[in-house]
């Protein structure tokens, strides 16, 4: 099996916000390594977060620490190149949490649910391929980041399409099958976003369109506001 880094890093914290292994409850704050490049990658999207725990108010202020189930691994893929990230928690010196282990993309709750696409929108603001809750029961439980292309929104991408189809329905109340098929009826309901949003550019024309909508379900997922 082809694995191995050319520049790797060994690091327990993120530029300063502690990384803890395992799940909620039996965290233990491991060395891990990565390819040094993608390290550099995953300190702007801490400081990216850190920047919207700010405005989050009281309840967020800034990070504690990040829940993660994995990085670099001698396996095929992404982790094999020490190129990915299995986040599994946030959690925010104000008091609040996004417990991806547990399950939050399928809580009954609007907040929690708005929280944890807070924190996908803010991961697929840096990384292209990102698997969530939505995706495949194999990620309930996290969510999976890697740089394996540069950011873009796709119509033919099942992880594009997935979460602006659940980011539509928490937060634009749509009522939209979450099956990543990109048709009418999810094109009717984001052109109702767009306009509620004041977007003059369509997510799939440009990177920078794109992340400013990432950055708008961001913070208004902290602030458990509809569009």
């Amino acid at each position: 099996m082809a694995c191995g880094m050319t520049n790797p890093k060994t690091f327990n914290n993120i530029d300063g916000v502690p990384i803890k292994y395992g799940q909620p409850g039996a965290y233990s704050q491991i060395n891990v390594q990565s390819e040094t490049s993608f390290w550099s990658k995953l300190v702007g999207w801490k400081n990216e977060m850190q920047s919207y725990a700010a405005y989050g108010g009281s309840a967020y202020s800034s990070i504690n620490s990040f829940g993660h189930a994995g990085f670099y691994t001698c396996k095929a893929g992404k982790h094999g190149e020490g190129r990915a990230m299995d986040l599994n928690a946030v959690y925010w010196n104000g008091g609040s949490s996004t417990n991806l282990f547990g399950g939050d993309h399928a809580s009954s709750n609007q907040q929690t649910r708005r929280r944890y696409l807070s924190v996908d929108a803010t991961c697929r603001r840096t990384f292209k391929f990102v698997l969530d809750g939505w995706y495949n029961s194999a990620h309930a439980n996290h969510i999976h980041q890697d740089d394996t292309s540069p950011v873009s929104f796709q119509t033919s991408s099942s992880s594009d399409v997935k979460f602006l189809q659940a980011t539509l329905n928490n937060f634009n109340g749509s009522s939209l099958a979450v099956d990543g098929a990109w048709g009418s009826a999810t094109l009717a309901q984001y052109n109702i976003a767009k306009g509620k949003l004041g977007m003059s550019t369509d997510i799939w024309a440009s990177a920078s369109a794109y992340q400013g909508f990432l950055q708008s379900v961001a913070l208004k997922g902290l602030w458990n506001q509809a569009f």
